[in-house]
């Protein structure tokens, strides 16, 4: 099986370990795994993921998470890989424009759909449209 995860939230807190633990896990079982890496973290990517290197394409992008150019950029690759790989994974809900069919997606949080949400109502509607997106 072929496999494309998203790791640009790699290195962050939550959703950057939850992607490394599955990305690792995934090539341990001999699953080929493509993954978009800002360039940034190279170094620490290789240096992470050395164990299991030989079923891990990492490209590397001059986007991050949350830019414009992740969206448009990001599309492009996906398009390009839509031929060689069989699912396509989010860990987070930030997707670009194009989405492939054969698209899994992690939701994490659903705290802006309750009382406790103690951001401003701007950030609680890019999440639902994300949200929306996503499903």
């Amino acid at each position: 099986m072929k496999l494309y995860i998203d790791g640009l939230f790699y290195k962050g807190s939550g959703i950057g370990r939850y992607y490394e633990s599955l990305t690792k896990e995934f090539a341990k079982r001999g699953i080929k795994i493509y993954t978009c890496i800002p360039k940034k973290l190279r170094d620490n990517f290789e240096k992470d993921f050395r164990e299991v290197a030989g079923d891990i394409e990492p490209i590397f992008v001059d986007y991050e998470r949350f830019s414009l150019n992740s969206i448009f950029k990001q599309s492009k690759i996906l398009k390009q890989l839509e031929d060689k790989v069989d699912l396509f994974f989010y860990p987070h809900i930030n997707l670009p424009l194009f989405v492939p069919r054969k698209t899994i997606v992690t939701v994490h949080d659903l705290i802006p759909f309750t009382q406790y949400w103690d951001r401003d109502e701007f950030k609680r509607k890019v999440f639902k449209i994300f949200l929306r997106r996503a499903l």
